[in-house]
């Protein structure tokens, strides 16, 4: 079935943030991990929240929150912050769930440059990393790069001197959501990066330590509300050069 409201753009990746520009299609309310702010670059943008609609030529979207950006005609400019990277830390994004608001003027301002991969790049790289306890970022870390389906967290744990109960506790106390939802979303981005290669979706899915790309599908649309197909629609188009 064609989607009465397809998503169209191109993608720019960074250390700890990602920026999509282009049509925002159709999507299930979903929440993810990253927080958004969602911009307008040629009028207002409108967010569905739990309270209702968010109006704004600039909108947040706190990690964890539930939303679906409504599909319109007109161009958005959509930046994902990691909620522990040095972006969302300078700029102040909140950790914990909060419905959708509007941001000032000065946010849509800041992120309609011409050139949203050059100067987010040249933003992180100026900013210092919200600092995590020492364990916590090492078993993020070894989250990273493990690809077995089986990967047992509480190996994770052992690997970083603290108890399976205690890491969990730790990451919850810290980053706000459990540590099977962090190896989830770092499973995704992994899935991603597969994508942009140009790898097949089942590829992907095995690559990421997904068991199948049933599964791959499933954790995709719980937190961002789309189908695998259509991520990888859009993440294969190379962005357009700098200017």
């Amino acid at each position: 079935m064609t989607s009465a409201h397809p998503w169209s753009g191109q993608v720019w990746f960074g250390e700890d943030w990602a920026c999509f520009e282009g049509l925002c299609g159709d999507a299930r309310a979903h929440h993810h991990l990253a927080a958004q702010v969602v911009v307008g670059l040629s009028g207002s943008v409108t967010v569905e929240g739990p309270c209702g609609a968010v109006v704004g030529e600039a909108v947040l979207i706190a990690p964890r929150a539930l939303h679906a950006i409504v599909p319109s005609d007109r161009i958005v400019r959509v930046v994902y912050l990691q909620s522990f990277g040095g972006l969302a830390h300078s700029w102040g994004i909140p950790t914990r769930p909060a419905a959708p608001y509007a941001l000032p003027a000065r946010w849509a301002d800041r992120l309609r440059g011409p050139d949203p991969g050059r100067s987010l790049a040249a933003a992180s790289a100026a900013c210092e990393p919200r600092r995590l306890d020492p364990r916590l970022a090492a078993a993020l870390q070894d989250l990273r790069g493990l690809t077995e389906v089986d990967s047992d967290l509480g190996d994770v744990a052992r690997r970083v001197g603290l108890s399976p109960a205690r890491l969990r506790a730790l990451t919850r106390a810290e980053l706000g959501a459990p540590l099977a939802h962090w190896r989830a979303w770092l499973r995704l981005e992994r899935a991603i990066g597969a994508l942009r290669r140009g790898d097949s979706l089942a590829a992907a899915a095995v690559q990421a330590g997904f068991s199948d790309q049933a599964h791959l599908s499933r954790t995709m649309r719980r937190f961002f509300g789309i189908t695998p197909q259509t991520a990888s629609r859009v993440v294969a188009r190379p962005p357009r050069p700098a200017t």
